[in-house]
C-alpha cells in the first residue's frame, strides 16, 4: 500500500503538471462500500487522476501488451492495474475483477470503451463492465474525462463524478439469470451518463 502511495502521488503530479485539471461532483462519489468506476478513456493518465479523489485503492484492468516491460508491469501491478487479454473471453480476467468487489477497501475501475479514444469521441461500449456488474450485483459510478483541446501538455481537463447508479435501480430480476437485453441496457444506461457528461 505505501508504494501504492509513492507511484500514485508521483503519477498524479506528474499528470498535475501536465494538464490543468479540474474536478466536479466529487460529493457523488460514496465514501462507504464498493462499486465499479466507469469512465471513458482518452490518455495513460486517466487511472492516476481518476484514483487521486478516491480514498480507496483503485483497482483497474491494463491490456497484458503493457506488462511485457518489467519496469512497466511493477510500476503498473503497483498503481493496481492487473493484465487483461483483450477479445479473448479473458476469465481469469473477469475472476479478478470480482475478486476486488468482494473487498469494501477496494474499488474497480472499467473503461468500458476497451482501449483510449485517440480523439475524445466516446467509443462503442463494450459489453465488459455490464457482465461484471450484474454477476458482482455492484453498483454503478459514472465519471468523465473532458479534455478540452488535444490532450497535450497544458491543455484543460475536466474530470466529473455522476450520482451512484444503485445495482437494484437496474431492474435484473437475477444474477444468476440475465440476458442479452439486461446486458444491453446496462450498456445504454453507461453511455448516456458519460455522453452527457462529455456534452455539457
Amino acid at each position: 500500500m505505501i508504494i501504492y502511495r509513492v507511484i500514485k502521488a508521483i503519477t498524479c503530479l506528474y499528470a498535475n503538471i501536465k494538464f490543468k485539471v479540474d474536478y466536479k461532483g466529487l460529493e457523488n462519489i460514496p465514501e462507504e462500500g464498493n462499486y465499479i468506476l466507469v469512465s471513458n478513456h482518452r490518455t495513460y493518465s486517466d487511472p492516476p487522476l481518476l484514483g487521486k479523489v478516491i480514498k480507496k485503492q483503485l483497482f483497474f484492468m491494463a491490456k497484458k501488451e503493457l506488462f511485457s516491460n518489467p519496469i512497466k508491469n511493477f510500476i503498473f501491478k503497483q498503481l493496481g492495474a492487473f493484465p487483461v487479454n483483450r477479445g479473448k473471453g479473458d476469465t481469469s480476467a473477469i475472476e479478478k475483477a470480482l475478486s476486488i468487489l468482494e473487498d469494501k477497501n477496494k474499488i474497480l475501475a472499467l473503461f468500458p470503451e476497451g482501449t483510449r479514444s485517440e480523439d475524445g469521441r466516446l467509443k462503442k461500449i463494450k459489453s465488459g463492465a455490464s457482465y461484471i456488474t450484474i454477476l458482482a450485483g455492484a453498483d454503478i459510478l459514472p465519471a468523465c474525462l473532458k479534455y478540452h483541446k488535444d490532450a497535450k501538455f497544458g491543455d484543460r481537463l475536466t474530470i466529473t463524478f455522476d450520482k451512484l447508479i444503485k445495482f437494484n435501480s437496474l431492474n435484473i430480476e437475477s444474477k444468476d439469470e440475465f440476458s442479452p437485453k439486461d446486458i444491453k441496457k446496462i450498456n445504454i444506461l453507461i453511455e448516456q451518463k458519460i455522453r452527457n457528461m462529455l456534452e455539457r
